[in-house]
């Protein structure tokens, strides 16, 4: 089915609900919500907001979060503008999960004003997307046990439609990933039941795929490397750097603990310039971190491997650890470096722990006198 010029704008909105929820061809279901668009741009009313939405979701899904942001703001500013409650809890949901792979500083001004609107509301699926966008920002950080308790309500939620699009479908994986982290190899109650469904849908959705084998892994008792690749080679044809790059990230953890450090920190490398391109700044850190690198500007890749002698006490931090240092010793405070590198205060906070505890300093002089001497 394709719109002409006589198909009403009412049977295309209904439409393109449709497209949302089944497992439309991309390239006609993008036409259509493009005519969508097109008809109602000059509007500026629920409608348009709504349709921006649903391609802000699509951009986020082929891993495109600088787009998905984009419509998710012009979304939100229209459905403000004209008091339409139901397409700005529609776009706060959306803006709350990409945040929670970018880590913009306003992640938690926005989930507050989602679960506020969603409570009001009684919009208890809209309530669940707000847990498991914060449930992904907590594996982001590696705070496992945090995520458990905010995703078992995501996994209680119903399914809609007929694809991995459904967000509490990739939170039911996000929930298995914090369950196995945890609990080392304790599944959830319901996990047949997804990867059923996940392994049905796989076979036209390199993106189910991409979900299924990365469950695989997480749980398989033997070498779960093989399920990792397929997994990463999924996502990595859905065009998902985001997510292949996570793929990638919870390999290399495994290869470290299982005593394989320079194929764990390959692969880490891997997936921080993955995470890097894709502008996912919250899975970034961990993988540096995973890695063992930092910022080299003499080397071919930027990076330093650890282990490769320091060639000044600097080289010690990590990049996202010396760059929070150099702004905070710029006079910045707290808030305005949170800001400036898009992260948390308390990421902030964080940062700035290990670089004093890493040079032997214990307060912000002692540590500008440092760099001053370091860089002179």
């Amino acid at each position: 089915w394709r719109p002409t010029s006589t198909t009403g704008v009412g049977e295309l909105i209904n439409v393109v609900a449709l497209d949302d929820l089944m497992d439309a061809e991309p390239s006609v279901s993008d036409a259509r919500v493009s005519e969508l668009i097109s008809r109602v741009r000059d509007e500026h009313d629920a409608t348009l907001a709504a349709a921006l939405v649903v391609t802000g979701w699509r951009a986020l899904r082929r891993g495109d979060l600088a787009a998905a942001e984009r419509e998710a703001s012009e979304a939100l500013d229209i459905a403000r503008a004209v008091a339409a409650t139901p397409e700005r809890i529609a776009g706060l949901c959306l803006l709350a999960t990409v945040q929670a792979w970018t880590r913009r500083w306003r992640t938690v001004a926005t989930l507050d004003e989602l679960r506020h609107l969603a409570s009001r509301a009684g919009h208890r699926r809209a309530l669940a997307e707000a847990d498991r966008a914060e449930g992904l920002m907590l594996l982001a950080e590696g705070r496992s046990t945090d995520a458990v308790g905010l995703l078992h309500g995501v996994g209680e939620r119903r399914l809609r439609g007929r694809s991995a699009r459904d967000a509490m479908l990739a939170g039911r994986v996000d929930l298995l990933e914090a369950s196995v982290l945890r609990d080392h190899r304790q599944a959830t109650g319901d996990t047949d039941c997804f990867l059923a469904m996940l392994e049905a849908l796989g076979h036209d959705d390199p993106r189910a795929r991409g979900l299924l084998n990365r469950s695989r892994a997480l749980l398989t008792l033997d070498d779960p490397s093989p399920d990792f690749e397929r997994s990463a080679q999924a996502f990595a044809e859905a065009g998902d750097d985001a997510e292949q790059g996570r793929t990638r990230l919870l390999h290399a953890e495994h290869l470290r603990r299982h005593h394989q450090p320079a194929a764990a920190r390959e692969e880490a490398s891997r997936a921080w310039h993955l995470f890097s391109s894709a502008g996912a700044h919250a899975w970034a850190p961990r993988a540096e971190a995973e890695a063992g690198i930092g910022v080299d500007a003499g080397s071919p890749t930027g990076l330093r491997h650890a282990g490769t002698a320091p060639a000044s006490p600097l080289d010690q931090l990590t990049g996202q650890e010396r760059r929070v240092a150099e702004a905070i010793c710029a006079g910045g405070t707290t808030r305005d470096v949170a800001e400036a590198l898009v992260l948390s205060p308390r990421t902030v906070e964080s940062h700035l722990g290990q670089a004093y505890r890493k040079l032997g300093v214990h307060n912000r002089a002692q540590l500008a006198n440092l760099l001053r001497a370091a860089t002179s």
